[in-house]
């Protein structure tokens, strides 16, 4: 059913991607901190702390957003900016810039998975499939991340870990612009199903 209903298909892959791509920044912060700020235990938690500061915004944005619907050009949006922001984030050796371009991807990495989570959780009435579907992203939310971190562990001490960080900001951005051109042909799914649970009015 995942694989079929193109909707959820098309936002588990992106999922995918990000847990992949790039939410193993955070394993790379420290040798990042280390090799190309020249910083040490303090700029290293300065880093996670904006990071950390930037998850809890997006947390509180979603609490506060008082419309269901429109959570696909969230994601598609804060998906593009998650990867652009890792890539200034990787070229980056300013610690003061450092810090607000690792809050916007903490930011939006929250963001993009929390929306995702909404969105399966909207869309899904049945709720046999809403458990099973939701279950498959908490396995892709936390078996692949795992190998993504062992992936870009052992390729950013090829490449250096700045390489692997922009490889990783680039995939991600490439992920998110495919989601947003899939964007039209979810709406049209989504359609008649935001219309029989009476959230039509608010689609923009």
């Amino acid at each position: 059913f995942a694989y079929s209903f193109l909707p959820i298909k098309y936002v588990l892959i992106l999922q995918i991607i990000i847990c992949f791509m790039a939410m193993t920044y955070v394993n790379l912060i420290p040798i990042f901190t280390k090799t190309v700020l020249h910083g040490n235990a303090e700029t290293m938690g300065l880093i996670m702390t904006s990071s950390a500061f930037g998850s809890i915004i997006a947390g509180l944005y979603l609490i506060l957003r008082k419309e269901v619907t429109g959570l696909g050009r969230i994601i598609a949006s804060s998906a593009m900016i998650l990867g652009l922001g890792l890539i200034v984030f990787s070229r980056t050796t300013s610690l003061e810039i450092c810090l607000v371009f690792i809050f916007i991807v903490g930011m939006t990495n929250t963001l993009t998975l929390a929306a995702i989570s909404n969105f399966i959780q909207l869309i899904l009435v049945d709720e046999d499939k809403r458990g099973r579907v939701t279950s498959i992203f908490t396995t892709g939310f936390l078996g692949i991340q795992p190998f993504g971190n062992l992936f870009f562990g052992a390729f950013a001490g090829q490449i250096g870990v700045a390489n692997a960080l922009l490889f990783g900001g680039v995939f991600c951005l490439i992920g998110a612009y495919y989601f947003y051109t899939r964007l039209p042909e979810i709406r049209k799914i989504l359609y008649p199903i935001y219309l029989d649970m009476g959230l039509i009015s608010q689609i923009k």
